[in-house]
């Protein structure tokens, strides 16, 4: 205004917020906006095949997921994602390991693939364990959480807050059928 500039506030709000929507989520409802990401056949299939890794999407949904990751700093998954697909979890143009987001994986019974948990901490990622199990292992990038409950639904608002504790304003949810089915049947979901 002083250099005779007009200016006017207020203009389309909601559009600025959507600019800003994980730092938003942050500070109105302390805790991480959350992405969900899916991929599901006509069928209702989410993996056509256990044995080998094979993608149902195109390489631009791809793409899309790498550019969803790179506005989240943790990616959330099932144990059964971790020991059937062993996923890198990670943002292909970061070479740096330790600027990856957080992998968080929901382990009631702690069955991770503990070969891939050791070489996925070795290699500079941080992953925090959520379980109700005694944790076995430790590591300076692991981070164990035993508050599961039996409730899965129950769970998604303590995953979500103990997420933001450690500084996480946005996390993709990704994962197997178990996790998908949960976190849609409570909505506990932003887009």
């Amino acid at each position: 205004k002083q250099n005779g500039i007009v200016v006017m506030a207020h203009v389309l709000p909601e559009h600025g917020i959507a600019c800003i929507c994980e730092f938003a989520m942050a500070h109105k409802q302390q805790r991480p906006y959350v992405y969900v990401k899916a991929a599901v056949s006509s069928n209702g299939m989410i993996a056509p095949n256990k044995e080998k890794l094979h993608y149902m999407t195109s390489k631009t949904s791809l793409q899309k997921v790498q550019q969803l990751r790179s506005w989240c700093q943790a990616i959330c998954v099932g144990v059964g994602t971790i020991n059937t697909d062993r996923p890198r979890l990670s943002i292909r143009e970061i070479k740096d390991q330790t600027n990856q987001p957080i992998i968080a994986i929901l382990d009631p019974l702690f069955r991770v693939d503990t070969t891939w948990l050791a070489q996925t901490l070795d290699a500079g990622r941080k992953v925090v364990l959520f379980t109700q199990a005694p944790i076995l292992m430790a590591h300076k990038n692991l981070t164990c959480m035993p508050t599961l409950t039996h409730n899965k639904q129950d769970n998604w608002p303590m995953v979500f807050s103990e997420l933001y504790k450690l500084g996480v304003h946005g996390v993709l949810v990704e994962g197997g059928s178990s996790v998908f089915t949960s976190i849609l049947s409570t909505q506990y979901f932003d887009a």
